[in-house]
């Protein structure tokens, strides 16, 4: 932590304080932080001393932060849970339990973070599940 502030406030040393940590946390936060901190939010990054800096630091290695309530389904995003990962044939998608059943994308227990990757988990999965479920439906079709 104290190697990722210092090259935070380095990279950012002529934004203020309240700015530099934007790729590292929402700017309402950031610039709460800063304050907690006893720290001037319009104070340049090249300006911080050593005592704040240590400040900030151990602040944010034990910031106390309260849930407060949730947005909502409407804005849930899901990244983890779904169908065990043992119980998949990633050669073809297909369930180890039910057979012919092939499952794809976010069904998966696969964790991840958002933003283009369960997109991506999708278009993978699924071209290799629709690939092998049109080859499993022929030789079930031969079968009969």
């Amino acid at each position: 932590m104290n190697e990722m502030v210092r090259t935070i406030l380095h990279d950012n040393a002529n934004k203020k304080v309240r700015n530099a940590f934007s790729e590292l946390l929402p700017a309402a936060l950031s610039k709460e932080i800063v304050r907690q901190c006893h720290i001037d939010t319009e104070t340049q990054c090249n300006s911080i001393t050593k005592k704040e800096r240590v400040a900030l630091i151990e602040y944010l290695k034990a910031v106390p932060l309260e849930v407060s309530g949730l947005l909502g389904k409407e804005k849930a995003v899901v990244s983890s849970g779904g169908v065990v990962l043992e119980e998949i044939d990633f050669k073809t998608m297909e369930s180890k339990v039910a057979n012919g059943l092939h499952l794809v994308g976010d069904v998966l227990n696969i964790n991840r973070p958002s933003g283009g990757y369960s997109l991506q988990l999708c278009w993978s999965t699924g071209s290799v599940a629709g690939e092998h479920a049109a080859k499993w439906a022929l030789n079930e079709q031969n079968k009969a």
